[in-house]
Formats: C-alpha cells, sequence, structure tokens
C-alpha cells in the first residue's frame, strides 16, 4: 500500500465462532489526492475463545450497602452454565473481597439470547463503603457474548 498507512489492527480484532472477524481500521492518506484501499489483508484467529474479566464502573451510592442485584443479557454462542462458564461478583471494598452472585436464568429471547439475574448479601463484614464494583468472568474457553449488565444495590436504613 504506496502513500497510506493501516491503523488499528491490534487489540481490535474479535473471533466469532461463523470465523468472521471484526476490526476497526483507519486508512490515513499521505495526500488529499489519493484514495487509499486494500486489496487484501490476513488475519491468523485463534478459534478457541478466550476466558474474559471485565471489571465495570463502580455505582456511588448514598449509604454502606448491604446487597447487590445484577441484570445481564447475554448470547450463547455454545451452551454454557451459570455459575461456572459465567460468573458475576460483587465488592463493596474496592475489590479487597468478592462476592460471587448466584445467577439465574429469567427469560430467553430470539436466538440463544438470555436474561440472567441474582442478588447477593454482602457476605464479608470489613470493608463497606459506599462503592459497588462488579466484575464479569467467562471461563473454560466457553463462547459468549455479554450485551448488558446492570448492578443494582440496596443500602441499610
Amino acid at each position: 500500500m504506496s502513500g497510506a498507512t493501516l491503523a488499528g489492527i491490534a487489540d481490535g480484532d474479535f473471533p466469532s465462532p461463523s470465523g468472521e472477524v471484526f476490526v476497526a481500521v483507519a486508512l490515513k492518506s499521505t495526500s488529499i489526492s489519493q484514495n487509499p484501499s486494500v486489496a487484501s489483508v490476513t488475519f491468523d484467529v485463534d478459534s478457541m475463545p478466550a476466558n474474559m474479566v471485565l471489571q465495570l464502573n463502580a455505582l456511588d451510592t448514598t449509604a454502606v450497602p448491604v446487597s447487590a442485584r445484577v441484570l445481564a443479557v447475554l448470547r450463547e454462542l455454545e451452551a454454557i452454565s451459570l455459575n461456572e462458564d459465567l460468573v458475576v461478583s460483587v465488592s463493596r471494598d474496592d475489590g479487597e473481597h468478592w462476592d460471587a452472585v448466584p445467577l439465574a436464568r429469567v427469560a430467553d429471547f430470539l436466538t440463544n439470547k438470555a436474561v440472567v439475574e441474582g442478588t447477593v448479601t454482602f457476605s464479608h463484614a470489613d470493608g463497606g463503603g459506599r462503592q459497588v464494583l462488579h466484575r464479569v468472568e467467562t471461563a473454560n474457553n466457553k463462547s459468549l457474548e455479554v450485551h448488558f449488565v446492570t448492578l443494582g444495590a440496596e443500602i441499610s436504613t
């Protein structure tokens, strides 16, 4: 590719079970008169899905939370076991202690999409900040997509 650079290929490639690869690519021309184009691009993609840990932004509360509720929407690309292949945990002490949220399937819709939810009472006595962290972990190299995760907290009155 003369006169242009190919950028954006690094951590931006996400394999799917069908073999598709989604990549953010930006072509930058060195001249306004040039029309950069790509003749071909080759990617080597590992067919085994990788495990993931996704820690989400903290939820600020007005008092020390006593429990947390999580709701998530996911798409199973292969069968998964909740609480084994997909684990959601919450913390109220800046990640020092994590409590696993027992997840249950509450609805199925479209093809392989599900709504799961769970509630947990914080088990650790120490800590007690007013922020609740939540994280989503996948295990056993299962292929799934997490489309939405939301967190709520009950505070002591």
